[in-house]
């Protein structure tokens, strides 16, 4: 027979400092995509992602991953594309002017 209450305390974790860090653009992003889906983590302050692969001026990527995004998120506007223009608007960037000018 118990003869004490118990309280249990849920709480979601928030995790602090995160770097990923890797070759290909969809891998960096899906492992942080994990971390935050993991169980408990509600959010990554600061996340930090690190892509380091480059060929012939372009980033490494995984096809199938961006392809799978876009099929599924693109109808509504949001491509990796569009998204990622609203982060690092490159249409905005002009390698002859200064970078505070951005």
């Amino acid at each position: 027979m118990w003869d004490a209450a118990y309280t249990v305390i849920l709480r979601r974790s928030k995790l602090n400092n995160l770097l990923i860090e890797h070759e290909n653009l969809s891998i960096a992003w899906a492992k942080a995509f994990l971390v935050l889906m993991s169980p408990g983590c509600e959010e990554i302050t600061p996340l930090v992602v690190s892509v380091t692969g480059m060929k012939d001026g372009r980033v490494l990527e995984h096809e199938g991953i961006r392809s799978a995004l876009d099929e599924k998120y693109g109808p509504a506007g949001t491509s990796c594309h569009t998204v990622a223009n609203t982060i690092f608007p490159k249409s905005l960037w002009n390698p002859a002017k200064e970078r505070a000018l951005l």
